[in-house]
Order: C-alpha cells, then structure tokens, then sequence
C-alpha cells in the first residue's frame, strides 16, 4: 500500500507530495486549523447538550423521550401512572434543563447532536481507530 493511502487512512486532512508552492502548505495549514476548530466547537456543543442531559431526573429521562416520540401529554400521563399536573411539571423541567422552548426545539436540538456525533464518528473512522 502506498504512503499516501496509509497517511490518508490514518486522518490526515491532505497530503502535499512536495510543497514547491509554499503558498499551498499554508493554505493546507489554514483548512487543517479551521477543521479543527470547528470540530472542536462541536464537541463543546454536544459535551454542553449531554450534560444538560444528564442533570435531568430518570422521570423526566421518561417524559423526553416521550415527548420526542410526539406522544401528548394524557398519553404520557397513562402510561407513566402519574397526573397530567405532574406531566406537566416535568415537561416544564425538563425544557428548562435542555434551555429550550418546545417540543420541536428539543427535538430539532437532539437530533443535531445525533447527527454532529455521527459525523465526527465518520470523520474519525480510520482502520487504526475503528479497531480500539
């Protein structure tokens, strides 16, 4: 296998065989540390929305994820063997945990988390690292 298949394999942003334009290096440079960067803007934010999540109580875990599930609130209710005034209280607590307004907020907010982790998972999916 060659060098640059391996060097790509391994992570590596670009590969310049021989930088004759130091132009290029640069610019190399630059994408590699605004990658970066953004990456680790994403991981503040997904670290930042898993800590909201886990200070929410095992009840108000249950009403998440009913609530993400579309299910209303006398639904919820039923099957959780609780009151709608409870039902209630827990929503409210856990849009003020998640620092949302709604429902489709909540939703809009986890999926993006589901799809940030799943792009950096591909991002960082090499040979080398899918095997640890």
């Amino acid at each position: 296998m060659g060098t640059a298949v391996k060097v790509m394999e391994q992570g590596a942003i670009t590969l310049i065989e021989k930088p004759d334009d130091h132009n290029e290096m640069i610019r190399a440079v630059m994408r590699a540390l605004d990658m970066s960067t953004e990456l680790q803007r994403q991981a503040e934010f997904v670290a930042d929305v898993r800590a909201r999540r886990s200070s929410l109580t095992d009840d108000e875990e249950q009403v998440l994820v009913m609530i993400i599930d579309g299910r209303p609130n006398k639904s919820v209710a039923s099957d959780l063997g609780i009151s709608m005034r409870t039902v209630d209280r827990r929503r409210r607590t856990v849009f003020e945990k998640m620092q949302v307004p709604t429902a489709p907020e909540l939703a809009r907010l986890l999926t993006l988390v589901e799809q940030i982790e799943k792009s950096t998972d591909s991002t960082f999916d090499t040979p080398a690292s899918s095997s640890i």
